[in-house]
């Protein structure tokens, strides 16, 4: 969830530069299809591992604490937030279905959904991976 938060962020900073200067219906369809294309890239998915809840009220609270903290010392414009929590808003449907109550719960969102190409790989080469994604990302908006 949190590489997702990140380059939402990126994604709408670069979208809301004056150069460029999108609508805010494009850049939250664009944080969306960012979505799928990062479920496409091999990563650590922790909801196939013991402990998911866990995994998961983790990554939730640091996404929340990054959107605050974005609005808060970045003082980034409410379009750009929103296309980090648009990004990374697909992940509630997965976090919802591995709670202990509802271990096979309904996906909805599109890469969620049986049969989609979701790359996966082992947790140190998909963690590195997602720490590159966040570092570049957060060069975006920061820089």
């Amino acid at each position: 969830m949190i590489a997702h938060i990140w380059t939402g962020l990126a994604l709408g900073n670069l979208l809301t530069q004056p150069s460029v200067d999108a609508p805010l219906w494009l850049i939250l369809a664009l944080a969306l299809l960012a979505h799928i294309v990062l479920d496409l890239v091999p990563h650590w998915d922790y909801t196939h591992s013991t402990g998911a809840p866990l995994w998961a009220a983790i990554d939730v609270t640091i996404s929340v604490i990054t959107i605050i903290l974005a609005h808060s010392y970045l003082s980034l414009p409410t379009s750009v937030l929103l296309a980090g929590a648009i990004s990374a808003l697909p992940d509630l449907d997965v976090i919802a279905a591995i709670q202990p109550s509802r271990r096979k719960g309904r996906r909805w969102f599109p890469s969620h959904l049986q049969g989609f190409p979701h790359g996966q790989c082992a947790p140190r080469y998909g963690i590195a991976l997602q720490v590159g994604v966040i570092v570049i990302s957060a060069a975006l908006v920061v820089l």
